[in-house]
């Protein structure tokens, strides 16, 4: 494994990614995926950057599972869930289909777009029905088998309705986590893991759960709303590198 490490101005980039995502994700319960992803690419191509933020987010998302289980709306997740596994393959395909240039830019598209959204003034729903859920579930995976970003969908539709922000950060959680695991095998099946893959995910997975602890303890004292003008100007930058990188 040790000869498959990165060099060490490789290895000091990717754990700088995995940093900022991680204070992110524990801020927020998302966003570390729009950070990872975008941010590989600048070191690798893109179908071995979905492959490693995969493994990395999977591998990770331990420390903030416990919580997130008792607190999260486990009907949404549920919907959520059925509709992404049917998109999934589909994403996965065009994954390995679509050349290595479309799909950068694809990627820094996507994450522009999704920080801009989640800066606006949030619309506001009363309620979702199975329908709506279900389309956001399946938009999830349909761009979480192709880009690797499978947030954007599902982040703005719970932001949009009144739920408390602790019950939609723990579905957020126990989500991504499930479908990771649904597009880990799909990987796994397209032969896009492989053991140099493992060794990039531990060297961005180490710094991904030291910075998502602290993100979190932050988040539970109250640092979150304080934090979000600055992580989505972090996730703009990102997008942005991905496109001219």
């Amino acid at each position: 494994m040790l000869e498959l490490l990165p060099a060490p101005g490789m290895a000091a980039g990717l754990a700088l990614v995995g940093a900022i995502a991680g204070v992110i994700r524990g801020l927020t319960g998302f966003g570390a995926a729009l950070v990872i992803v975008p941010g590989l690419t600048l070191f690798m191509p893109p179908e071995q950057a979905v492959a490693t933020n995969l493994l990395a987010l999977t591998a990770t998302n331990a420390m903030l599972l416990h919580g997130a289980r008792k607190e999260a709306d486990h009907r949404t997740v549920g919907v959520f869930m059925l509709a992404c596994v049917v998109t999934l393959p589909l994403g996965v395909h065009l994954l390995t289909a679509l050349p290595a240039e479309v799909l950068k830019n694809a990627i820094g598209i996507s994450v522009i777009a999704a920080s801009l959204l989640l800066a606006r003034p949030r619309f506001r729903l009363a309620s979702a029905g199975l329908p709506l859920k279900g389309l956001a579930g399946g938009l999830s995976g349909l761009m979480g088998g192709a880009v690797g970003m499978a947030g954007p969908p599902v982040i703005l539709l719970l932001l949009a309705l009144p739920t408390p922000a602790a019950v939609a950060r723990a579905s957020l959680i126990l989500f991504f986590t499930l479908q990771n695991l649904v597009l880990l095998g799909l990987l796994l099946w397209a032969g896009l893991i492989d053991r140099q893959i493992v060794a990039w995910a531990v060297v961005v997975g180490v710094p991904l759960v030291l910075a998502g602890r602290a993100g979190e303890l932050l988040f539970r004292r109250g640092w979150s709303a304080h934090f979000r003008p600055i992580a989505i100007g972090v996730l703009v930058l990102t997008g942005v590198a991905a496109l001219v990188g």
